[in-house]
């Protein structure tokens, strides 16, 4: 099973990569979601490598399958005649938002950021004790109720899609006290939060448009590569900072240089290791899960848990594998791709779901490319983080999915009432 998943991942990875090459116009969803995969099968194969056990193989076999099928899935969107999405930021300047739009969208951000510090340290005043126990109640709801799913709807989605339009198509040096004052406190409100993945978010998302910008204007590439490396270098600092705040950081003592290598092994070990991981010790527990659920039963849970409506009394699948690995009720285990399929479908699912997922994450990107607005265009650049996690409904409507499916609905009401898409 070893060397056929082996091989069917390579082969997969290699026939993606050609098909994509042979007719690039710029990186789209579907690849940040085929590369989520392919980093979800490196950690599989890096497990199973170091432990050898069997539940540790069929979940590398299980990441190949889903390469498989993903792969499949953007043959059939090429031969299906779907045209490539192409995206410039030039049709986009024409179609810019409107002023009054614009200032309530700014305000009410920074308002509900400002609200949400307050709440935080007003109800959590003197009932925890550190980053991480704060972290945990305002996701468990433990001292009352935050409503996560709409702050990370706010803070973590429409916050860095607002300042990456404000980056890319405002004149930054005229608006630069009001655009650094937003940014800092959305950035203040992802700190309480105690999320590092936002925050790379934001930095990653500002970043990614003051280069596109950057590029369009001419500047020099020697001052481009000196103000990125000037921003990698506050990102880095950021994660070590809040990995000291959460207690990630270890008690070992080796000097800066120590230091900084433990953050890219965290980062490096976050971002391919632990789903895969973790996955494969409480792969007992996705199996009993399997067996034990209606088809879909835990997809559906997760999305119930995003209302106020949820029950507190019970755990969510994520609660459950926490438990189960030795950690905190509160905590929270992530499933990757391969497992969140497998643990709601079986492996019938693993074949079918990434190839629809696939095909969805194309047209999605061909709605987008037919509009292409100033707003898309930066709310784009944030979903091409957010893709590497959209692979279960609940997980799609967290990160950004809502933001997609109001887009599309907007931009199609609009093209029946001949109304303009801001």
């Amino acid at each position: 099973m070893f060397l056929a998943s082996s091989l069917i991942t390579l082969i997969c990875v290699a026939i993606y990569v050609y098909m994509r090459v042979t007719e690039f116009r710029g990186l789209h969803l579907v690849d940040i979601a085929f590369l989520s995969c392919a980093i979800y099968a490196l950690g599989a194969v890096t497990i199973h490598l170091y432990t050898f056990s069997y539940d540790s193989l069929y979940v590398f076999f299980l990441s190949s399958i889903t390469l498989l099928s993903f792969s499949f899935g953007y043959f059939l969107c090429r031969i299906g005649g779907l045209p490539m999405p192409c995206f410039t930021t030039k049709s986009s300047s024409d179609l810019l938002i409107n002023k009054a739009l614009l200032r309530f969208l700014y305000w009410f951000i920074v308002i509900f950021c400002l609200v949400f510090i307050f709440l935080v340290f007003y109800k959590l005043h003197g009932k925890v004790h550190s980053f991480m126990d704060m972290r945990k109640a305002i996701a468990s709801g433990t001292y009352g109720y935050f409503a996560p799913g709409i702050v990370k709807q706010v803070r973590d989605v429409a916050a860095p899609i607002l300042l990456a339009y404000f980056m890319l198509f405002q004149d930054i040096q005229k608006t630069k006290v009001k655009y650094f004052f937003a940014f800092f406190v959305v950035l203040a409100a992802m700190l309480v939060g105690g999320q590092r993945m936002p925050v790379l978010i934001l930095f990653g998302s500002v970043s990614a448009a003051w280069f596109i910008k950057s590029c369009n204007q001419g500047k020099s590439f020697r001052k481009i590569l000196l103000i990125m490396s000037i921003l990698a270098l506050i990102v880095l600092i950021l994660v070590f900072v809040l990995n000291l705040m959460l207690g990630y950081a270890g008690n070992e003592h080796g000097g800066i240089f120590s230091d900084i290598c433990r953050v890219f092994q965290h980062i490096y070990s976050r971002l391919v290791i632990t789903d895969p991981s973790e996955n494969a010790r409480a792969f007992p527990l996705i199996v009993y899960l399997k067996k034990n659920s209606q088809v879909g039963e835990q997809w559906m849970n997760s999305l119930v848990s995003l209302t106020p409506f949820k029950s507190h009394k019970s755990l969510s699948l994520g609660n459950q594998l926490a438990v189960y690995l030795g950690y905190s009720p509160q905590a929270n285990s992530s499933l990757g791709m391969p497992t969140s399929i497998y643990a709601n479908f079986d492996l019938a699912g693993v074949i079918i779901i990434p190839a629809m997922l696939c095909i969805f994450l194309y047209m999605v990107d061909c709605f987008f490319a037919i509009y292409n607005t100033a707003m898309i265009f930066a709310a784009r650049i944030i979903f091409m983080f957010y893709a590497l996690t959209w692979f279960s409904p609940y997980l799609f409507m967290l990160n950004g999915g809502i933001f997609v499916i109001l887009i599309i609905l907007w931009g199609y009401f609009c093209q029946k009432l001949n109304y303009r898409l801001i």
